[in-house]
């Protein structure tokens, strides 16, 4: 009887477990991705995954654009929560 149980309830409950990880690290996975696109960019500058998809980067702007994110950090630093 307690056999039948563990077959019939707990091994469907571990399954949906399982299943509803692995969908919860599927979607982590995808989302954060894009992170890491993020992240390479800044290192080498690569836009693509490929050098045939690669677009050119303005420099000015990306200047342009990470002071204006030090100059937002900076600001964010002084005030108190």
């Amino acid at each position: 009887m307690i056999d039948e149980f563990a077959k019939g309830t707990l091994h469907g409950r571990l399954r949906r477990d399982r299943e509803a990880l692995l969908w919860k690290l599927d979607g982590l996975s995808d989302r954060h991705t894009g992170h890491a696109d993020i992240l390479r960019e800044g290192v080498d500058g690569r836009t693509g995954m490929r050098p045939e998809h690669e677009t050119q980067i303005d420099e000015d702007a990306r200047t342009a654009y990470s002071a204006r994110i030090e100059q937002a950090a900076r600001s964010a630093a002084s005030i108190k929560a």
